[in-house]
């Protein structure tokens, strides 16, 4: 992170953060939402995400962990492969389930996202090759590029200019 600290997790156990003169280790007692971290994330003010494989976010603000679960249909299940959730340069989450991937507005806390609706749910409806998101990142210019698990031609790009989907082939 940028005070130089290394954050480790080491699956179901929970988060260590390794500091220059030894570590802290947190588990299931400090917050149910940090086992099975799949995904670390520091934004550029410096607020630390942990995405589990349960799709829970949770935020560490001096000590004190907060974790939730965005709004999301019922039955619909995280895709607990890689990454399941990403927050992008303009603070709107993006969480991928096995039905398709969820795009949320900008909120300005966490918390929020218990009830905020989502502002599109990508599918194999809208140009996606599959529903299983594994991978996302967005580019320089604020697009979203998705991978597909499992599909020889599962690279998609999000246009934010447009909304629009875009699907790659492996030509």
């Amino acid at each position: 992170d940028t005070d130089r600290n290394l954050w480790l997790n080491p699956r179901e156990a929970g988060l260590t953060k390794l500091i220059r003169n030894g570590f802290t280790a947190y588990d299931k007692s400090d917050s149910a939402g940090i086992t099975g971290i799949t995904s670390i994330l520091e934004t550029a003010t410096g607020e630390h995400y942990f995405i589990s494989s349960d799709c829970y976010i949770t935020r560490l603000d001096n000590r004190r962990f907060t974790s939730v679960r965005p709004l999301m249909a019922k039955n619909e299940i995280p895709f607990w492969m890689n990454q399941s959730a990403f927050l992008d340069h303009a603070g709107q989450w993006w969480v991928s389930t096995d039905q398709g991937f969820y795009h949320f507005p900008n909120v300005t806390r966490i918390e929020q996202l218990r009830h905020a609706q989502s502002s599109a749910i990508y599918t194999s409806r809208d140009w996606l090759p599959g529903n299983h998101t594994c991978r996302i990142f967005e580019d320089s210019r604020g697009d979203m590029w998705i991978r597909i698990s499992g599909m020889q031609n599962g690279l998609t790009r999000w246009e934010r200019a447009t909304g629009l989907l875009h699907q790659y082939s492996g030509a």
